[in-house]
Parts: C-alpha cells; sequence; structure tokens
C-alpha cells in the first residue's frame, strides 16, 4: 500500500492500563469466532467446488473414452470391409490395380529400351 504525501499521518495512541484489550473483549471474541466459522464455510464451500470440477471433469474423460472406443469400432469395421471389389465396381483403381500398372509400365518401358538398342544396332 502507498502513502502519499497529503495523506494525513495517523499515531497509535497510548492504550491506558485500565483499558479492555481486543481479545478480551465479548466484541472481538464474537467477531473472532464469527470469522473462524467463516473461514470453515469458505473452506467447505472450496472443497465442495473442487470435488464437483473433479466428477465433471471424470464425467468429460469418461465420455471421451466411450467416444474414442465407438470411433475405434467404427474404424474396425470399414477396415474389415472390402474395398477393392467395391473400388472395382465402381471403376475407380485400387492399390493392387495401380501397382499392376506400375509393374505393367515398367515392362513396357524394358521392352521399349530392348527395341530401340535393336533399332541402333541394325543400322
Amino acid at each position: 500500500m502507498t502513502i502519499h504525501a497529503s495523506a494525513p499521518e495517523y499515531s497509535a495512541a497510548p492504550v491506558p492500563a485500565n483499558a479492555a484489550t481486543p481479545s478480551t473483549t465479548p466484541d472481538s471474541a464474537y467477531l473472532l469466532q464469527d470469522w473462524y466459522r467463516q473461514g470453515q464455510l469458505l473452506q467447505a464451500t472450496l472443497l465442495d467446488d473442487l470435488a464437483q470440477r473433479a466428477i465433471r471433469a471424470e464425467t468429460w474423460i469418461t465420455r471421451m473414452n466411450q467416444t474414442t472406443r465407438r470411433w475405434w469400432d467404427h474404424l474396425e469395421q470399414m477396415a474389415s470391409i472390402p474395398t477393392e471389389p467395391f473400388l472395382r465396381q465402381c471403376g475407380m483403381a485400387t492399390r493392387t490395380d495401380l501397382q499392376e500398372l506400375a509393374r505393367t509400365l515398367a515392362q513396357i518401358d524394358l521392352q521399349l529400351v530392348d527395341l530401340s538398342d535393336r533399332l541402333t544396332q541394325q543400322r
């Protein structure tokens, strides 16, 4: 806390010897008990809030696990579908088709090289 130059200065007045100290007055004892009770209520409220948050987090994690498991089951089912016959029926190339095409193109390329060599030798 910053004290500005314009703020008045306060000094503690001397306490008379026969004056009651704050800890012995009934009002201060009540205030201390009230503060203690308020602290206990605040602590209970905070613990309850933490427990509620933990329950929500656990519920969220459980739902995420269930969703992940459901998606994984769907993926496993999709992986078991025979896709190659379906893709062939649709006129689309499968991986096997593309590999065979690559082999065929490689053979054609080799045949062209052989033909080119023969033509060169015949000249």
